[in-house]
C-alpha cells in the first residue's frame, strides 16, 4: 500500500505539472484528473484508513462522482442544486463527520460540541448572506452553496487545530484541510471578485496528503500474565 501511496503522489504532481497546457487541450481536464485523484485517494484509505478514514474515502467517493457528473453533463444545468451538487455538498458533510468521528474517539467533547455549533452557525450565516445581502442575493440558492461550502472547509480546518497541537502528523492534516479551505475562498472570490480562477489541482494536494497519511488501525492486545 506504501507503493499506491507513492504512485498517488507522483500522479498528482504530474497532473499539476500539465494541467495550465491540458486545460486548453481538453476543457473537462480538472474534472477528469479530479476523478482520477479522488478514486485513488478513496481506495487507499478505504482498504488500510482507521474508521475516521474511512469516512474521509467515502467522502472521496462523494467528491469523485460530482466530478463524473460534471464531465458526463454536456451543459449548464438550468436549475441549482443540481445532482452534482447533492454530492459536493455531501463530500464536506463526510468530511466533517470524519471529524467529529476522530474527536468523538480522542474525547475531545468541547471541541466536538464547538464544532457542531459552528457548523449550524455556518448554515445561518450562508442563508441570511445569499437571502439579505448583494452580490450573493442575485442568485440566493446558488449563493446559498458556494458560501456554506467556503464555511464548511473552514470549520473543518478548526476541527483539526486541537490534534494538531499534539501530533505532527495532524499538522499536516490541518495544512490539507487549510488547502481545501483555501482553493473554496479562491472559487469564491472567482465568481464573486472577477478574480482568476483557481486551477483545481491544488485541491488535489490536499486529498492526496490526507491519504498518504492515512494508517492501519492500531490492534490493541492484552497481555496474557502467568501465575
Amino acid at each position: 500500500m506504501e507503493v499506491l501511496k507513492l504512485v498517488l503522489v507522483f500522479v498528482t504532481i504530474g497532473i499539476s505539472a500539465v494541467s495550465p497546457w491540458a486545460k486548453e487541450i481538453i476543457s473537462d481536464y480538472s474534472y477528469f484528473s479530479g476523478l482520477v485523484v479522488n478514486l485513488f485517494a478513496a481506495f487507499i484509505m478505504l482498504r488500510i484508513g482507521r474508521f475516521f478514514e474511512k469516512v474521509w474515502g467515502v467522502a472521496f467517493l462523494f467528491f469523485a462522482i460530482h466530478q463524473a457528473l460534471n464531465v458526463s453533463t454536456p451543459f449548464t444545468p438550468p436549475f441549482f442544486p443540481y445532482l452534482g451538487d447533492i454530492f459536493y455538498g455531501g463530500f464536506y458533510l463526510l468530511l466533517f463527520a470524519g471529524n467529529l468521528s476522530h474527536l468523538w474517539e480522542s474525547n475531545s467533547t468541547l471541541t466536538l460540541s464547538s464544532s457542531i455549533v459552528l457548523a449550524i452557525l455556518s448554515i445561518l450565516t450562508a442563508f441570511i448572506l445569499a437571502f439579505n445581502f448583494y452580490p450573493f442575493n442575485q442568485n440566493p440558492m446558488g449563493s446559498f452553496f458556494n458560501v456554506l461550502y467556503v464555511l464548511f472547509a473552514s470549520v473543518n480546518v478548526l476541527t483539526t487545530v486541537r490534534a494538531a497541537l499534539f501530533d505532527r502528523a495532524w499538522v499536516l492534516r490541518t495544512l490539507a484541510f487549510g488547502i481545501l479551505a483555501v482553493t473554496e475562498v479562491w472559487y469564491a472570490l472567482w465568481i464573486y471578485g472577477n478574480y482568476d480562477p483557481p486551477d483545481a489541482s491544488v485541491t488535489w494536494f490536499g486529498i492526496t496528503m490526507l491519504a498518504v497519511l492515512s494508517q492501519r488501525p492500531i490492534k490493541r492486545r492484552m497481555k496474557i500474565v502467568q501465575f
